[in-house]
């Protein structure tokens, strides 16, 4: 059990460098792959199963990545997302394709300022969140008379 847990915090540990060629990977390829599980959840492909591990990808970009760069993941996986989501939208009258460039920035922002905020939190100390740490805001029912138990 402990070289379990040891092996899975050292492939959560945050990246040094972002030259290395996994960290371009996981700027690349994850939110990439992330966008695809999440686009083939929907009735065209109907793969209703991968719209559970669609954000694991890039969660565990986010988490290796420094918070500018997860950014950059998030965005990119926002963008990609919403392409193929609004798809729909060219068809529109007067809706022309220098139009989707903004609102797919636009709508990228949320998705970039999640994965920061994933990658600035998992670089604060858990002491310095508190008695719990961060895992009060996942596990609600460990603050003390919530929940089970």
């Amino acid at each position: 059990m402990k070289l379990e847990m040891t092996l899975f915090e050292d492939s959560l540990k945050p990246m040094d460098s972002f030259r290395t060629e996994a960290a371009v990977a996981f700027l690349l390829v994850a939110p990439t792959l992330s966008a695809a599980l999440y686009l083939s959840a929907f009735p065209g492909p109907d793969m209703g199963l991968a719209a559970y591990v669609c954000l694991v990808p890039l969660f565990v970009a986010s988490v290796r990545l420094d918070p500018p760069r997860a950014f950059a993941a998030g965005l990119l996986f926002g963008m990609l997302s919403f392409l193929g989501l609004c798809h729909w939208l060219v068809d529109l009258p007067g809706f022309r394709s220098y139009h989707a460039l903004p609102l797919l920035i636009y709508l990228g922002l949320y998705s970039g300022g999640w994965a920061a905020f994933v990658s600035s939190m998992c670089r604060v100390p858990p002491r310095k969140l508190g008695a719990g740490g961060f895992g009060q805001v996942w596990r609600p029912w460990s603050l003390k008379g919530v929940g089970p138990g």
